[in-house]
């Protein structure tokens, strides 16, 4: 799976602020859906955080803020999701769509915020916990 060097791209967007792309849009209920089962099924196959370490996902995301946005990297439409729960937002969970600049903003929170890029083309699906702080 090609990772676009995005570790080192999830910390700098954990620290920086996120800046608009050029060619975003934004993904429709059935694109989100059809993402949340690519990452269902990666979260019970286990995932990794920001520096590679095995992490230990939630076992529902029925508790978390999850803000989707679409950008275009190469010509490849990318779903760019930041799934925060809704305690450490102080937010009610559920779906919210938007611009890249939307998605929440968070340096910790280990599996509590998770970030992941679905490649709409190839149905890939790449993710990762923050760093546990």
């Amino acid at each position: 799976m090609r990772r676009h060097g995005l570790a080192g791209l999830t910390l700098l967007a954990c620290i920086a602020p996120v800046r608009a792309a050029s060619g975003e849009w934004t993904p429709d209920a059935p694109l989100i859906a059809e993402v949340e089962t690519a990452f269902k099924a990666q979260m019970a196959n286990g995932m990794t955080d920001i520096g590679g370490h095995p992490a230990r996902p939630p076992a529902s995301l029925d508790g978390y803020v999850r803000t989707y946005a679409g950008e275009t990297v190469d010509g490849e439409r990318v779903v760019v999701g930041a799934l925060v729960d809704g305690s450490i937002l102080g937010k009610p969970p559920g779906i919210r769509t938007g611009a890249m600049a939307s998605l929440p903003e968070v340096s910790d929170g280990g599996c509590g915020v998770m970030h992941l890029w679905y490649h709409v083309r190839t149905h890939k699906i790449e993710s990762v916990c923050n760093f546990a702080i």
